[in-house]
């Protein structure tokens, strides 16, 4: 496990936290062996816990904000 999925999964202990996107697909083609973009792309689904209190628990560990309030996307830095 990553760092940052490793600060993910402490900072969340009672949520799903999954890798999806283009982590899964980065991980796919580094089994096969294929070169992988050198900034990762990280996208995350976090289950069972309200966006407020999701963004309660990171905003101290890094910058939280919300950039798709429809869908409850956040960007976490």
């Amino acid at each position: 496990m990553a760092d940052f999925e490793r600060l993910l999964v402490e900072a969340l202990p009672e949520a799903g936290v999954y890798a999806v996107g283009g982590s899964v697909r980065d991980a796919v083609l580094a089994q096969l062996g294929k070169p992988q973009p050198e900034a990762p792309d990280l996208d995350y689904l976090v289950t069972g816990l309200p966006l407020e209190n999701l963004l309660e628990r990171l905003q101290p560990l890094g910058r939280a904000e919300v950039a798709g309030a429809s869908f409850g996307i956040t960007k976490f830095s």
